[in-house]
């Protein structure tokens, strides 16, 4: 539950927090291996998890959270 007077991350910002403990460079396989759980207010009122966030996303590597970003974005 939110707590009172905290802002939930919603989008770009929740995926950083997801991965706050993330080592770049990573391949989208050990992103859903390991964070794939992680639940996400993608949109306002849409939570997702990353698994399904990045299902449409090229299996590739990425050297950081902006470059994973930029990709999410891209769809």
């Amino acid at each position: 539950m939110e707590e009172r007077g905290k802002r939930q991350s919603t989008g770009a910002a929740a995926i950083s927090k997801c991965l706050s403990g993330a080592h770049f460079p990573i391949s989208k396989e050990d992103l859903i291996s390991q964070y794939g759980f992680c639940e996400i207010e993608f949109k306002k009122g849409e939570t997702m998890n990353l698994e399904e966030i990045l299902e449409d996303v090229p299996d590739k590597t990425f050297n950081s959270v902006v470059d994973l970003e930029q990709e999410i974005n891209k769809m």
